[in-house]
C-alpha cells in the first residue's frame, strides 16, 4: 500500500514528535513501518510508506496524539487494537471566543488538574487539554462516555454531574461483565 500524507502540527510540539536524540520519531517509524519527514519551521509532518505491512493510519494517530499534548507513553496506548484517538475542537463550539475556550479548558482540567484526573480514573482513558482542543485516548465506548461528560461541562453542568455519569456507566459495565460470567457459556444440545 502506498501512503503519502502531510499533516500540520503546532511548531512547539515538534520536539515532542522528534524526541530526545530522535527516539520518538524512530519509535513511530519502526512501530508503523513508515517514514516521517518533519519540517521544524512549518510544523509539517510528512508520513509516507510503500510497505505492504505498514500501518500509516496508526502513525497519523500517534503523531496527532503527541501533537495534541499526549506523552509518548500515553500515545503508546494507541498500539492496542481497541484504543482510539478522539479530538474535540473547542472552536466548533465557541468559534473564535478565546475567553469561552479558556473557561471550558479550565473546567475540564479543574483545580490542580483534579477534574481531568478524576475523569481519567473513572473512565480508564487518557485526556489531554492542549491549545483549543481536548483529546481522549480510549476504547470507543470509553471515548463516547468522556465526550458526554465533557459536553455536560461545556453546557454548564456541575463536575459532580459529569463524574456521576461516568461512574454510573462504569458500574453498569461491571454488572454486565459479572452477569456474563454468572451466565457462563451457552451450550446447545
Amino acid at each position: 500500500m502506498i501512503f503519502d500524507k502531510t499533516i500540520r502540527i503546532p511548531v512547539d510540539r515538534i520536539g515532542s514528535i522528534v524526541g530526545k536524540s530522535g527516539k520518538t520519531k524512530l519509535w513511530i517509524e519502526q512501530k508503523c513501518k513508515v517514514s516521517l519527514d518533519i519540517d521544524s519551521r512549518s510544523g509539517e509532518v510528512h508520513i509516507s510508506s510503500d510497505n505492504e505491512v505498514s500501518n500509516p493510519f496508526l502513525a497519523v494517530d500517534l503523531v496527532q496524539s503527541i501533537a495534541h499534548g499526549f506523552s509518548k507513553v500515553s500515545a503508546s496506548n494507541l498500539l492496542d487494537d481497541d484504543k482510539f484517538l478522539s479530538i474535540i475542537d473547542l472552536t466548533q463550539y465557541f468559534k473564535k471566543s478565546s475567553h469561552s475556550i479558556s473557561r471550558i479548558k479550565s473546567r475540564v482540567i479543574g483545580q490542580n488538574g483534579k477534574a481531568r484526573k478524576v475523569m481519567e480514573e473513572i473512565s480508564n482513558t487518557n485526556i489531554s487539554v492542549y491549545g483549543h482542543s481536548i483529546s481522549i485516548i480510549g476504547s470507543y465506548e470509553q471515548i463516547k462516555l468522556v465526550e458526554n461528560a465533557i459536553n455536560l461541562l461545556i453546557s454548564g453542568a456541575q463536575h459532580k454531574t459529569a463524574y456521576d455519569l461516568l461512574q454510573k456507566s462504569r458500574t453498569q459495565s461491571k454488572l454486565d461483565r459479572m452477569q456474563l460470567w454468572e451466565d457462563g457459556p451457552v451450550v446447545e444440545n
